[in-house]
């Protein structure tokens, strides 16, 4: 075995994990379903789960493209960093680990987050809710966030579109997280296997 692994998981799954951040964010032409988020807005998402997966490139990566798409699209500013971050630590909060009395205080302080930001802003939020409840694999928050986010879809035939867009980003960051996060390491256990077996 060489000590110089390019790629822990290999080069054509490389290939296949860009082609799936291309599905999820930028679109693949003649072959991604239409989005029904904005590319802002997905970017938003996958920012939110580099945060919550603690992945410094993706971090950076999704941070740098949402500071060009706003400027880029001339979006009013708003403290989204904070905020989603903020959101982020929402997260860490499980109904099934809290008592009755903490998860009330939970919605409690989610719904005065939510009614602070206007509408389009707390429909990121919202929607950053539901990708990392799907993320985690967390029914309770799914159910919650996935509640709002219709309540806030005024054409209900964009809901599945909308619904498909966030799973899209999901999937492909986790993926992406794992691999950046642990790439480093998993290296480093085969050289030193390696260097031990020479």
């Amino acid at each position: 075995m060489s000590t110089a692994v390019k790629s822990v998981p290999g080069g054509p799954f490389q290939e296949v994990l860009a082609l799936l951040m291309a599905h999820a964010l930028g679109g693949a032409e003649s072959e991604s379903d239409p989005f029904v988020l904005s590319r802002l807005v997905r970017e938003y998402i996958a920012w939110a789960l580099a945060l919550y997966y603690q992945c410094d490139h993706c971090n950076h990566h999704h941070h740098r493209a949402i500071v060009a798409l706003q400027k880029k699209e001339q979006e009013p500013q708003w403290p989204w960093e904070p905020v989603i971050a903020e959101v982020v630590l929402f997260t860490r909060a499980r109904q099934s680990d809290v008592s009755s009395e903490e998860w009330r205080v939970w919605e409690r302080q989610w719904s005065r987050l939510t009614h602070i930001l206007s509408t389009e802003n707390a429909r990121i939020v919202t929607l950053i809710l539901f990708a990392i409840g799907m993320a985690r694999d967390d029914k309770d928050l799914v159910r919650l966030a996935f509640g709002s986010a219709a309540g806030m879809c005024a054409d209900k035939t964009r809901l599945p579109g909308v619904v498909r867009d966030v799973f899209r980003v999901v999937v492909a960051m986790k993926a992406a997280t794992t691999q950046f996060r642990m790439e480093a390491d998993i290296k480093a256990l085969l050289a030193k296997q390696h260097a031990e077996s020479a």
